[in-house]
């Protein structure tokens, strides 16, 4: 019982700090400060009720459970630091695992993550932002990291994190590169990978007739697009006889 109340004093005092320390302005984080208070509180009336009342309580839970997974989730998203400061100790999650047996996977995990990362940027008009995924099994969760990056990391590294995972992200306390992608190798000759991106400027509109197919036309021939050119000069043909053949 000792090391409960330990646990419960130890998450309130979180929650009370927190807003000192990252601010008030963040609604998300106070929404989970509120879900913590409504939980350590059902948790303490569950570990003092028996039988019929501890059911009651346990189904009173299941909807704050699943609130404050949400809540954690997009948290992470928005402030990753303040996510990992409100997010419960190890030792009172497997408190509340037994609390709350039905609800246990809407917790979150905390530990150290390790799995083969996709890496993207978005580009917006205004702004541009690092999409992080990871692979752990069958699941791919976003990686938000409270601090820096590890520097140089890109798609098909393993990185390990430690932090913690609720739903589909996580919150990323720090994070190392195990192992590295090995660099895609270039060379003159050899299958060339080509990528054509048709685009519309707001001061330009291309014409109808540039679409998909007219593009594979000039890159391969119309032996391979549906759009037939009277001469069939295409890029292929073009870079075969400047090669002298060579593929």
């Amino acid at each position: 019982m000792t090391r409960t109340r330990s646990a419960i004093v130890l998450a309130v005092l979180l929650s009370l700090t927190t807003p000192l320390l990252f601010g008030q302005g963040n609604s998300e984080a106070a929404r989970l400060r509120s879900l913590n208070t409504d939980l350590l509180r059902l948790h303490g009336q569950v570990q003092r009720a028996t039988g019929a009342a501890q059911a009651q309580l346990r189904s009173q839970a299941a909807p704050v459970l699943e609130q404050r997974e949400a809540v954690l989730n997009a948290l992470i998203a928005l402030s990753p630091a303040d996510a990992l400061s409100l997010a419960f100790p190890a030792d009172l999650l497997a408190e509340l695992a037994v609390s709350f047996p039905q609800s246990a996977a809407r917790l979150e995990t905390r530990g150290q993550f390790e799995g083969a990362i996709e890496y993207l940027v978005e580009d917006r008009a205004d702004s541009s932002r690092a999409i992080r995924r990871m692979q752990l099994g069958s699941l791919a969760v976003e990686i938000h990291f409270s601090g820096s990056e590890p520097a140089g990391l890109q798609s098909r590294d393993i990185l390990s994190v430690r932090g913690v995972r609720a739903g589909n992200r996580i919150a990323a306390a720090n994070g190392s590169i195990t192992s590295s992608a090995e660099a895609a190798s270039c060379s003159p000759t050899g299958t060339q990978g080509i990528v054509a991106i048709l685009v519309n400027f707001q001061s330009y509109t291309l014409p109808a007739a540039a679409n998909q197919e007219m593009v594979k036309g000039i890159l391969w021939g119309n032996a391979n697009s549906s759009s037939q050119s009277p001469t069939d000069w295409h890029l292929d043909d073009y870079w075969q006889q400047a090669s002298d053949g060579k593929p």
